[in-house]
């Protein structure tokens, strides 16, 4: 039993409870009389403060300044650091490599020689120590690549010959190609023999995982509606201990991990990897640590139950999502139909209300085919919404209002996935075989989308003009290629980007003597308890 099963308990949400519920829980109304059943919607909802926070706006005026706002120049450091030990580690296994490699040509060609080991080995040992600003050129040269891609594959970038119209390789001016390719080969991000590795599947991307999960949620408040679903990291390496098959996705293998979003800019908050459908108020909690409730939840038919709802509410939090018919606790009030009858009018629909629960209620909505719907704090007034039909026309369907606040609080995350997708995505530019470095591309691909989000924003309160999708990547990649070694020995907190005042916490004054006095008598304990084992195991009191 986990911790999301006591807490069902706690609420007296047993199985045999929601069975019950199940049977006759549940106050319903058909389509005829749907329409007198009228619920307001919460009244006490979220209208604080919501947007980029001051210490995000301060570095918003420069991509290069969100992009190391979001992954700090410590997180290349330590990249470049372990990039290097991981070669190192590895000398003399790429040296055995080598070897055979030569003596299977030597096989078919004896003038090949072939060196002994200890001389490879050596070779190998010369190697030019991988700088933390080359890894971010490498980056950079992905941008220019997704940008202005090359179809024929990623070594045209480098061609020196211009085949009629087609202009030859720019990538040689940045960096050599066989310097890239060492770099993208040692490419590391945590230790090998480290203890954990063999416990956590994300152990080879955890440092990352663990800088944007702290740099996501402080650079943006959420506001009143948030966006939760799953999205997918495209991998078929058959390594990945990740890897899953969703055939609704448009990239159905890979990495699946877990996204809270704003509902209106599609700022991406918090992202988890290798969670079930229960984690979804624990990933909620974190994204809202230290924040006011009373949001508005939005879920699809994957994680929606009635279970969740009500411990949403709880937790003083509303929820609105579609779900399945075959739920626990799921009245089956809803259409049976697999299409909507010619005979039956567009926009009609059956609700339910739960008797022990009357702010959660239940809806059957029949647009082509039928919707069920799951909701808290969401009014039922009858309203309307554009639905597109076959032939491209646009055509007014009658519906719930939760319908049309589910409609819109889903759409943030879509436009989040078209993003890192869809558009200039490095992640798709490239196929890796380590399923590591694909997943560390798509997190940059994350903190680049989360600053393109803040950036245009931070510029129309400012009045300039805002720049598209690729003209932000564009500035950001030439800003990228011209770092060098001292950018990385000075301003590791990019000071020299901030173009406003960075927000710090709020200084109080507190009494030192109070302090003093009781540092000195935890001095006093900690040497009486080290030198008597018969205290060892008294109170501080």
């Amino acid at each position: 039993m986990n911790d999301d099963d006591v807490d069902m308990e706690l609420l007296g949400l047993t199985e045999q409870y929601l069975r019950d519920m199940e049977a006759n829980g549940w106050e319903t109304y058909d389509e005829d009389k749907s329409g007198n059943f009228q619920v307001d919607q919460a009244t006490d909802y979220y209208n604080g403060s919501c947007g980029p926070t001051r210490s995000a706006v301060a570095y918003a005026d420069s991509p290069l300044g969100m992009f190391f706002y979001f992954l700090p120049k410590e997180l290349w450091v330590r990249i470049a650091d372990e990039s290097n030990r991981y070669r190192e580690q590895n000398i003399t296994a790429v040296a055995t490599s080598r070897r055979k490699k030569l003596l299977v040509r030597q096989a078919k060609d004896p003038r090949i020689s072939v060196p002994n080991l200890e001389e490879i080995e050596e070779n190998l040992a010369k190697f030019k120590r991988i700088q933390d600003h080359e890894i971010v050129h490498v980056i950079a040269l992905f941008f220019a690549r997704a940008i202005a891609p090359i179809r024929d594959g990623l070594s045209k970038h480098w061609c020196v010959d211009e085949e009629g119209a087609i202009p030859r390789g720019t990538f040689s001016r940045f960096m050599k190609r066989g310097r890239f390719e060492d770099i993208m080969t040692y490419l590391h991000f945590n230790s090998n023999p480290d203890v954990g590795a063999h416990a956590d599947k994300a152990w080879k991307i955890c440092p990352v995982l663990q800088v944007v999960e702290r740099t996501f949620r402080r650079g943006y408040r959420l506001g009143k509606v948030i966006s939760f679903d799953e999205g997918m990291m495209p991998n078929r390496s058959k390594f990945n201990p990740m890897r899953i098959f969703m055939p609704d996705k448009p990239s159905k293998n890979g990495t699946k991990f877990y996204m809270t979003c704003c509902a209106k800019t599609a700022y991406c908050s918090r992202n988890t990897l290798g969670l079930d459908p229960k984690a979804v108020i624990r990933n909620i909690s974190k994204a809202l640590s230290n924040q006011d409730r009373k949001r508005l939840i939005v879920t699809d038919s994957y994680y929606s139950t009635v279970s969740l709802s009500l411990k949403l509410l709880e937790t003083g939090l509303y929820h609105v999502g579609t779900t399945r018919t075959d739920r626990l606790s799921w009245s089956p009030f809803h259409f049976t139909q697999q299409k909507r009858p010619r005979r039956m009018r567009r926009g009609t629909y059956r609700i339910a209300q739960a008797r022990d629960h009357p702010g959660l209620v239940a809806l059957s909505w029949m647009d082509s085919k039928p919707v069920n719907m799951l909701a808290t704090g969401c009014s039922t007034m009858s309203t309307s919404m554009l639905r597109t039909e076959k032939g491209g026309t646009r055509s007014t369907v009658p519906c719930p209002q939760l319908v049309v606040d589910y409609g819109l609080g889903m759409g943030g995350l879509d436009v989040h996935d078209q993003l890192r997708l869809q558009r200039y995505s490095i992640q798709k530019c490239i196929s890796l075989h380590k399923y590591y470095k694909q997943l560390f591309l798509c997190i940059v691909d994350m903190a680049v989308v989360n600053g393109y989000t803040i950036h245009p924003d931070t510029l129309k309160k400012k009045g300039e003009k805002l720049p598209t999708h690729a003209e932000y990547l564009r500035r950001l990649h030439a800003q990228l290629l011209a770092l060098r070694t001292i950018n990385f020995e000075t301003y590791m907190n990019s000071e020299d980007l901030v173009s406003g005042p960075v927000s710090r916490p709020q200084h109080t004054l507190g009494n030192t003597t109070d302090l003093r006095d009781q540092l000195l008598l935890s001095a006093v304990l900690g040497n009486i308890w080290g030198t008597c084992a018969a205290l060892s195991s008294c109170p501080t009191s």
